[in-house]
């Protein structure tokens, strides 16, 4: 599922093969076949961290969901020791918006699939 705004860098490799985009939040989202709805993201600003990040925790807010919906908040290396953890269930507000924080050094997983 595509997943807005998209520009045309975001395709672009530098000589060494890395993304030649700038350092952003990126996010990828997935339909299943019974409406499962999935975004997974990530702060790319953290790429080159090997611990945890004393930076302000990156804030998102993904609009274009369900409204009114539930969905729960999966981390990966949230304590910075590479394992995975839940981090409660995010409800979208009547717009269909989510909000929730994962720190820089982290990866989540935002689904309406049950995780346990």
């Amino acid at each position: 599922m595509r997943v807005d705004p998209w520009v045309d860098d975001d395709w672009k490799l530098d000589e060494a093969g890395r993304p030649f985009d700038q350092q952003e939040k990126e996010l990828a989202a997935y339909v299943g076949a019974h409406e499962q709805l999935t975004v997974m993201g990530l702060d790319s600003r953290g790429r080159e961290l090997n611990g945890v990040s004393a930076e302000p925790v990156p804030q998102y807010s993904i609009g274009g969901l369900p409204p009114h919906t539930a969905f729960n908040l999966a981390l990966w290396n949230a304590a910075g020791t590479g394992e995975n953890s839940l981090a409660g269930t995010i409800v979208t507000g009547p717009t269909g918006v989510a909000r929730f924080e994962v720190p820089l050094h982290a990866a989540f997983s935002l689904t309406t699939v049950p995780v346990s």
